[in-house]
């Protein structure tokens, strides 16, 4: 999605709080979220956001990043299927927002 571009680019993300949208910005730390269908608090976090300070969530998005790359999805998948095949019982229905939470 929009979001998972934006952080290609190391760039923050100013959102509503719609779909899947809250698994991937990161409050404060990768973007911006706000309540959907309130247009006056979209404006504020627009308000808010100062251009000049995009360089400063930069690390958070490129730590963010790295949970959805490639290869740490593949870990994930490879890591559940040894578990499966092994015969443990793994809850890994969480899924990559909760690992990143954490952080």
């Amino acid at each position: 999605g929009v979001a998972t571009i934006a952080y290609h680019y190391e760039k923050p993300v100013i959102a509503t709080d719609t779909g899947g949208l809250s698994d991937y910005v990161l409050e404060g730390r990768t973007g911006l979220l706000t309540r959907a269908a309130d247009a006056a608090a979209l404006a504020e976090a627009i308000r808010r956001f100062n251009v000049s300070d995009r360089d400063a969530w930069a690390p958070a998005i490129r730590d963010f990043k790295q949970t959805f790359s490639w290869e740490s999805m593949a870990r994930t998948i490879m890591d559940a299927a040894k578990d499966l095949a092994s015969g443990r019982d793994r809850n890994r229905t969480a899924g990559a927002s909760a690992k990143c939470a954490d952080r």
